[in-house]
């Protein structure tokens, strides 16, 4: 079939004021589609009713989903639709460096895990039944569909899974500015900016540890914390028992035009995750405006970030101070590296290029 006649459906789970990598991801997507004139349609599961899941899975040949919703993946066999899963988040809730084990071992540590019920008070154990249903929601929706897919490298082998799965690494942003950037195009002070979910997962409080060792030999820069979230009263608070108020600021959430004009303006972006971020969408934003990136070294960020980012271990906020150090001390180097990312990212992550290469994979199933 030719790929203009394919008629595309995707599907997601988050609501339309959510910040989320999945619908940027989506988002950019769809004017790709546009342009390439190919009939495609937007669901989110979160906010449609059955009848539209049904009606809009008959209008489609290509079910390109991105959550594990097993009843939109059967349903999308039942009406003999074509389904492609993406993966954009981990599969299991445990770490595991074991590398030679099937996938019928890595689930008994899984399970094993949310069985140990037996220390937790009640709503924990109420919990871990809830992610064991998730658990059998996300290998439902695995076996329902036709072809796989994986963000990274990282993600698809951290699923263990016998079936093939191809990897899709995310396309990046387009540019919002093309001009070679100087030293004086940047904010003075220098700045480092972090653009994410203020959450116990994103490590925030690893940067303002990291910042408070870092004006103990000099003060002459900012940081920007971008985002909102569940700690956001927490990591303020944080901020000023360390004194950090005069070089940290919390900008909140803002819209995706501005963040990215703030990572141009940084000497670099800061991205110390705890969790082992599967593909890490962030260093493509900063990488689309030449900016370089310190990144904690967990999942896919190596592997996304290659040998152009510096990193430091999990956790390490020592470490961090000391790459954040290093971008202060090297300025023009830190800059020429943000310019050496934004080469490979766009040379190897285009949009266009990206979505030619999935309609191949759709018109192949």
């Amino acid at each position: 079939m030719n790929s203009n006649c394919l008629r595309i459906l995707t599907q997601h789970r988050h609501k339309a004021n959510e910040i989320a990598g999945v619908t940027s991801y989506i988002n950019l997507l769809e004017e790709e589609f546009k342009l390439k004139n190919i009939e495609h349609q937007v669901i989110s599961t979160a906010e449609t009713s059955f009848t539209n899941w049904i009606r809009s899975i008959w209008w489609s040949d290509i079910v390109y989903m991105h959550s594990n919703n097993p009843v939109f993946a059967l349903l999308g066999r039942l009406l003999f639709r074509k389904v492609v899963l993406m993966y954009h988040y981990k599969f299991y809730l445990t770490e595991c460096s074991l590398e030679n084990i099937s996938f019928v071992e890595r689930l008994k540590i899984e399970i094993r895990h949310l069985l140990s019920v037996k220390h937790l008070p009640l709503k924990w154990k109420l919990e871990r039944i809830v992610q064991l249903l998730k658990l059998g929601g996300r290998l439902a929706a695995t076996y329902c569909s036709n072809e796989l897919m994986a963000n990274t490298h990282f993600l698809a082998s951290s699923t263990y899974l016998s079936k093939k799965i191809h990897v899709f690494p995310y396309p990046c942003p387009k540019e919002l500015n093309s001009n070679v950037k100087t030293l004086q195009d940047l904010d003075n002070p220098l700045t480092f900016t972090f653009a994410g979910r203020l959450c116990k997962e994103k490590g925030v409080d690893i940067l303002l540890d990291a910042v408070k060792k870092l004006i103990s030999t000099r003060s002459d820069f900012r940081v920007n914390i971008i985002g909102s979230g569940g700690l956001s009263d927490t990591l303020r608070k944080k901020a000023s028992e360390l004194g950090l108020d005069a070089n940290v600021k919390f900008l909140g959430r803002l819209p995706v035009e501005e963040t990215i004009e703030l990572m141009r303006r940084s000497i670099a972006v800061v991205v110390p995750s705890r969790w082992q971020e599967p593909a890490g969408r962030v260093v493509l934003e900063a990488a689309t405006v030449g900016t370089s990136v310190i990144a904690a070294r967990v999942g896919g960020m190596p592997e996304l970030g290659g040998d152009e980012c510096l990193y430091f271990e999990k956790e390490d906020a020592e470490g961090l101070y000391q790459a954040m150090a290093i971008c202060l001390n090297n300025p023009q180097k830190t800059l020429d590296s943000g310019f050496k990312l934004q080469a490979r990212i766009q040379d190897k992550h285009s949009i266009s290029g990206h979505a030619d290469n999935l309609l191949k994979l759709f018109q192949t199933i």
